[in-house]
């Protein structure tokens, strides 16, 4: 009774408690209500109201009303796509009235158009712009990956499988336009890069962009022949802030194979081979010998079985299991470091950032890496109220090594049986067969050292004379430089008898070592200037008219030089090699656009907007009488939404726009630098005379028909 007694004095005891404690909780639970208007006063259907930091929420019905229940102090949001989202605190209010604001922050977003500036509402064509916060916090080695999936309509592929620093990487907007493929341009900071492909997009670092423009129909008319593809805009961050601002990034990644075939063991690929020959109706044949084996064999023995081969050159085959993707792939590890410093004042602002790639590779064996440093150096400095003066300047260097052949390495690693040991019983690379040994051939081959180097320095000014006046101008002496070294050597591999197997170099490579030199040079020089002028003939009737003049030439030279038979495979140098197979090479090439440019803008009362371009490229590819051609562009939108008659869909459709384009754009992609130039190739020898002992001279042909009629159409 006693226990009892005190079992319900002790549960009266919590009872009271949890009213004591409870009871203020439940007196603050409350119904709040009200309605969502626009500042119009037009209800809004469907907007989402909840309770900060609670699942709590509902939904505003046809006539803007919604009902809720929460508690004193809490805070309610209201949220709704393309209007500023409210926060209102609930305090003793039972009922909450609330009107949305439009938010135009996105459409007041300025975009990069080629030669000036528009905001994103006012555009007619079709662009889209990734700003910085779309591409931060993404760990890539690669800038070309920071646009994957984030651009409708662009397509980014990777062409070189597994290869670091030379991943290949290719871009497409809206698919293939030309049969010659005219890649993307990329222009950086108002200066376009020479490679039309991702290569110009990926010497940047991906730590310095600001944002990124895609001009993907006839908005991308205005930068004429080298824009048949598209135009990336890409803007380089800047400084902003009065006080310095440093800033550290550091990304660590891990990588491994996505997508790994299963192969067949060998007693898989003996019976398969059987039931090929089977089919063919041949009963006997080069596995025939092996197919009791399929029964019998356990290729999971720590002591396989060694059979002789099926081939001439295979003596002897190990019945046993050996997984060489397993062995050879493994997990790449990445890191990357970028530190920036930025500032300003009134009269000017600057920013500096280096940074540094240490990429690895996913071959186990061999050395494959890829190790890049960047640095960049902007300024601008206002001299007065009329003139701003900019620099900017990049260096960047990439050294990437990898096995002489790492194709060859790929392929050998892909059909290599999986039943083949690493080593023979006596410890030597073992091999049967022309396969050869993934690994020795990893480890002991040589290496290719390719080194690249870049060197780009901007310089431009603004001057604004008089009021809406811009005159911009700029000039680029662009450097990339190519040093490379290959180095070929022999390793020897073994049967399982530890007999010699064959030399690899022998088997594949014509039975020569061999070093070689490669260098080579490109200097890319830009000129542009450009003004800019808008003007009101009332406050309803705006333009803005663009006028200017480019000029862009390329001047690419290099050689190579080889030796075979080196006396040392511990030194590749030149000098060791057979001097009676010595071989050089030289090229020189050059090519220049000049260009006339300009676009006419109209845009009546933030609701009609219609734009025409201009561009006259005349090319050294072309002939003399045909190298210029004009091309035009046109486009128009129509922003629905700002009518009067469109104001009661604005519940339902904050934002209507429609919009047309049409434009003509040069392209000299696929045509050869010289092709209106008759000219011979020399090479080799051709006999003369007598058949028993010719007279041996230079052998010389047409190298074509020169093409002296082309031209752009």
């Amino acid at each position: 009774m006693k226990s009892a007694c005190k079992n319900r004095c002790l549960a009266t005891i919590l009872l009271a408690i949890c009213l004591i404690v409870g009871a203020p909780l439940w007196a603050q639970q409350k119904v709040v209500h009200g309605v969502v208007e626009d500042l119009e006063g037009n209800p809004m259907p469907g907007v989402s109201v909840t309770v900060e930091g609670t699942t709590i929420g509902t939904i505003t019905d046809v006539d803007g009303k919604y009902e809720i229940t929460t508690q004193d102090g809490k805070k309610l949001v209201f949220s709704f796509v393309g209007m500023k989202s409210e926060k209102v605190e609930v305090g003793k209010k039972s009922v909450i009235n609330i009107r949305l604001k439009e938010d135009a922050v996105m459409l007041q977003e300025v975009v990069a158009i080629g030669y000036g500036t528009k905001t994103r509402a006012t555009t007619t064509g079709a662009v889209d712009l990734v700003n910085s916060d779309k591409l931060m916090n993404r760990p890539v080695t690669n800038t070309a990956e920071l646009l994957q999936g984030v651009v409708p309509g662009m397509e980014i592929r990777r062409t070189n499988q597994g290869k670091v620093g030379e991943e290949g990487y290719s871009i497409q907007v809206r698919g293939v336009t030309s049969r010659s493929d005219p890649g993307i341009l990329v222009v950086v900071d108002g200066i376009p890069y020479k490679d039309n492909n991702a290569d110009a997009l990926n010497k940047i670092n991906p730590q310095d962009i600001e944002n990124i423009t895609i001009l993907k129909d006839a908005q991308a008319a205005i930068y004429g022949a080298r824009a048949a593809g598209g135009v990336l805009l890409v803007t380089t961050k800047k400084g902003k802030s009065e006080k310095p601002t440093i800033s550290y990034t550091g990304n660590f990644t891990f990588n491994a194979p996505a997508s790994v075939p299963q192969k067949v063991n060998v007693l898989q690929h003996i019976e398969m081979m059987g039931e090929l020959y089977a089919n063919d109706g041949i009963t006997n044949h080069f596995f025939t010998h092996l197919l009791p084996y399929v029964e019998t064999a356990d290729i999971y023995s720590k002591n396989p079985q060694v059979v002789k081969g099926p081939f001439g050159d295979t003596p002897d085959l190990v019945l046993g299991w050996h997984d060489w993707w397993d062995e050879m792939y493994g997990t790449a590890f990445d890191h990357s470091h970028n530190l920036s410093i930025s500032g300003g004042s009134e009269k000017s602002n600057y920013y500096a950032s280096i940074g540094y790639l240490d990429q690895g590779s996913m071959f186990n064996y061999g050395e494959h890496n890829n190790k890049k440093y960047w640095g960049r150096f902007k300024y601008e400095y206002n001299v007065n109220k009329y003139i701003k003066l900019r620099s900017n300047v990049y260096v960047g260097r990439k050294k990437v090594t990898e096995p002489y052949n790492i194709d060859h390495l790929a392929w050998l690693t892909y059909w290599t049986w999986n039943c083949q040991p690493t080593y023979n019983p006596q410890g030597e690379y073992y091999a049967s067969g022309g396969f050869g040994n993934p690994i020795a051939y990893a480890q002991h081959t040589g290496n290719k050292w390719k080194t690249y180097y870049s060197y780009y320095t901007q310089l431009g000014f603004d001057i604004t004379p008089i009021k809406n006046l811009t005159i911009t101008g700029d000039m680029s002496l662009n450097y990339d430089i190519t040093d490379e070294k290959y180095y070929r050597k022999r390793h020897q591999t073994y049967h399982w008898d530890g007999s010699l197997n064959y030399d690899v170099i022998d088997y594949w490579e014509g039975g020569k070592t061999k070093t070689e030199s490669l260098y080579g040079r490109n200097e890319h020089i830009v000129t542009s200037l450009h003004a800019n002028y808008n003007f009101n003939i009332t406050d309803k009737h705006m333009f803005n008219a663009m006028f200017g003049a480019s000029h862009e030439e390329l001047d690419s030279r290099g050689f190579n030089a080889y030796r075979y038979n080196l006396i040392t495979d511990e030194l590749p140098i030149l000098g060791l090699g057979d001097a009676e197979q010595q071989y050089n090479d030289e090229y020189s090439n050059a090519w220049a656009i000049t260009s006339i440019f300009g676009r006419l803008s109209y845009n009546w009362d933030n609701r009609v907007f219609v734009e025409a371009t201009y561009r006259n490229d005349g090319s050294s590819k072309f002939a003399k009488g045909h190298k210029w051609e004009d091309f035009w562009g046109v486009s128009g939108s129509w922003i629905i939404s700002n009518e009067n008659f469109f104001t009661p869909a604005k519940n339902y459709l904050n934002n209507l726009k429609i919009r047309l384009s049409w434009g003509q754009l040069g392209n000299q992609a696929g045509i050869g630098l010289y092709d209106h130039y008759q000219y011979i190739f020399v090479g080799g020898q051709y006999p003369f005379g007598d058949s028993n002992n010719p007279l041996k001279v230079p052998n010389a042909s047409l190298g074509g028909m020169p093409a002296v009629d082309r031209t752009w159409v």
